[in-house]
């Protein structure tokens, strides 16, 4: 199956295009373009109007500059607990009935850094720029540097189904959930004759 997704670089962004960073990995790496302005989760970018918007990170226009004069672009420290919004550089577009999922990279997960929603969904409709909102778990202040890869993004189908409203079918299971299948992988009849095993292995108990 072939499919497509198209980047469009904005303003400042001085960062290579996303690539696959092995033969078979499932996803691009996602990088922190810090030379644009970074926002508090808090203060969403998309509000308009008066509502004051509190940018973190370098001036747009001076971080073009420092991009174009390859000079260092300042990290983004983000305090213990706080979320942030972390820009991308980048818009994105693909087919619809698709939906590009972005994960937090395992190794950024072990520094004590997550994604606020988990697993972040962009619509094949959405052209605004990709932000990744990060989470700081840890009671540290870490620090983000321009050009960190920090997410992966993976590209699946999303079908769009029919939606209804009627009575659903009947299945054995029923309203069964929360566990009620078992929780251990191994059938109960051996893990009975484990025990059983072990019993006879100890010898008989001590008179």
């Amino acid at each position: 199956m072939t499919t497509w997704l198209r980047f469009q670089r904005l303003q400042a962004n001085p960062l290579p295009l996303p690539k696959f960073q092995s033969e078979a990995a499932a996803g691009l790496d996602i990088a922190a373009c810090l030379s644009r302005p970074c926002m508090d989760a808090a203060k969403s970018p998309f509000m308009t109007g008066d509502h004051p918007l509190r940018r973190r990170g370098v001036p747009i226009d001076l971080a073009d500059n420092l991009a174009k004069n390859q000079q260092r672009i300042p990290p983004l420290y983000v305090q213990a607990g706080e979320v942030i919004l972390v820009p991308t550089g980048w818009q994105v577009e693909f087919p619809p009935a698709s939906v590009l999922k972005l994960y937090i990279r395992s190794s950024v997960s072990l520094q004590g850094l997550s994604l606020a929603n988990n697993v972040a969904i962009i619509d094949a409709d959405y052209r605004g720029e990709v932000f990744l909102a990060l989470k700081n778990n840890t009671a540290n202040v870490l620090a983000i540097n321009h050009g960190d890869r920090l997410a992966q993004a993976i590209l699946e189908p999303c079908p769009r189904p029919v939606i209804s409203e009627d009575t659903t079918s009947q299945t054995a299971r029923g309203a069964g959930g929360f566990g009620s299948t078992g929780t251990s992988a191994q059938p109960t009849d051996e893990l009975t004759l484990e025990v059983e095993n072990e019993d006879t292995a100890a010898g008989p108990p001590p008179e």
